[in-house]
């Protein structure tokens, strides 16, 4: 007699920048199949970045091929889907959810001229000023320059919402997600009117919130069929990938904070309160899954996309490995150069020393130093009176041990890398294993 296999499956996936990546667990540390393939974004002119909807749907078909290839076994036994995911990524549907737009990335700058300040509701929005990464920058953006879209245009999906939907056909979105739009009320979880008459955006219906980790039941019949996974498979409604940190260093009912060194420079800590006075320090805060709790967010783009448009431009043939290894040979207190200035467009730097230190190692020391002093700065907004006994770390630098202790050595506390082989997977695979109470309804 064979025995029942109790094997708990859960299948996450990460929508992030560079790569979308999708992974099969059956515990915290146990990854049983990893899949990636690398983000479609597409740049059809200068400073814009989109993804076509079906090349969105192929990336996933994709990762489910690969995943299945991996371990079908597993695979078979999938008994719950969640994901983690980009903010502020959007796109356009008809009635019936068939595409009119692309997918229009955040970091996409088509809409750097359009003035919206008066999005800048902070007591209701957590969001403490407009900027063209935000979706409904980008929507005003189109009213003007492409209205045709707006003909047919009926629905709205962010990134994760489209995902979804298709999995289950729910037009739904997650709490912390929408929260970054500035047009929803983090306290209530609700659109905001008055921003939606403002925007003239009242023909588009919106997504209904809830908050991460809830639970929207089985995945449709449509998706269990296309896929092959068990019908009573479960959908769970993950995060932002930058709030998955928190979860995956187990920060959500402790005082403490991550920061993510990837595309963008973030750093994340929970709070049992609101704050208004921080948005004077460009805090950002966001409904967390805990009852009455909030993200607390601070970012800036000097991060290790610095290193990567550096590795571009002067040491192609070189890995990441590479220049970690050159800059490790240093002593982590070397700063006998230093990156005074850069232009991330122009791929130019700025470096100040002796000659005789312009190498490659310590201009790679000289980047690891210059975003540990961002990430400095965002600390001490975070803790104003006292500074952390330790910060968690992932993305990218968290690969470095030696970026890690440059990092505590700016800090004066411990840094230390999360204890994952993927740490944003594993906060979205915690929401699928607990169950946030919160007083929203």
């Amino acid at each position: 007699m064979s025995q029942l296999n109790l094997t708990h499956y859960t299948l996450i996936f990460d929508l992030g920048t560079t790569y979308f990546k999708a992974a099969i667990m059956t515990g915290e540390h146990d990854f049983v199949a990893i899949a990636e393939v690398p983000t479609p974004i597409k740049s059809p002119q200068v400073g814009w970045s989109e993804i076509k909807a079906p090349d969105f749907l192929t990336c996933i078909n994709q990762l489910m091929a690969d995943l299945h290839k991996r371990s079908p076994d597993a695979y078979s036994q999938i008994q719950c889907i969640s994901f983690a995911t980009q903010a502020n990524s959007f796109l356009l549907l008809d009635q019936s959810f068939n595409p009119v737009s692309p997918i229009i990335v955040w970091n996409d700058q088509r809409a750097e001229s359009i003035d919206l300040t008066g999005l800048n509701n902070y007591h209701l929005t957590g969001i403490p000023a407009a900027s063209y990464h935000l979706a409904p920058v980008k929507l005003r953006w189109l009213q003007q320059h492409q209205p045709d879209i707006f003909k047919e245009a009926r629905q709205f999906c962010f990134l994760s919402d489209y995902l979804t939907y298709h999995f289950t056909s729910q037009h739904v979105t997650e709490a912390g997600v929408a929260g970054l739009s500035a047009m929803v009320d983090i306290h209530q979880l609700c659109w905001i009117p008055q921003v939606i008459e403002k925007l003239n955006l009242q023909q588009l219906n919106w997504p209904t919130i809830h908050l991460a980790g809830k639970s929207l039941g089985p995945i449709s019949t449509q998706a269990a069929t296309t896929y092959g996974l068990n019908p009573d498979c479960r959908f769970t409604l993950g995060c932002l990938d930058q709030y998955a940190g928190p979860l995956a260093a187990n920060l959500m009912d402790n005082d403490g904070i991550c920061e993510t060194t990837g595309t963008v420079l973030a750093s994340v800590r929970t709070s049992p309160k609101f704050d208004l006075s921080l948005q004077k320090h460009g805090v950002y805060q966001g409904p967390s899954p805990r009852s009455g709790c909030y993200f607390h967010m601070l970012f800036t783009e000097i991060s290790a996309n610095l290193l990567a448009i550096y590795r571009k431009q002067f040491t192609p043939d070189l890995s990441y490995e590479d220049l970690d290894a050159l800059a490790s040979g240093l002593s982590v207190m070397d700063q006998n150069l230093k990156l005074v200035g850069f232009d991330m467009h122009r791929s130019s730097f700025n470096f100040e020393g002796d000659s005789k230190y312009q190498d490659i190692a310590h201009q790679v020391q000289a980047i690891y130093y210059r975003v540990a002093l961002e990430l400095k700065k965002q600390v001490n907004v975070h803790y104003q009176t006292s500074p952390p006994v330790k910060v968690m770390s992932l993305g990218g630098g968290a690969n470095s041990q030696h970026w890690l202790n440059i990092k505590a050595a700016v800090l004066g506390c411990l840094v230390i890398a999360i204890p994952s082989e993927k740490p944003t997977c594993l906060g979205a695979y915690r929401l699928t294993h607990t169950n946030p109470t919160s007083k929203h309804t």
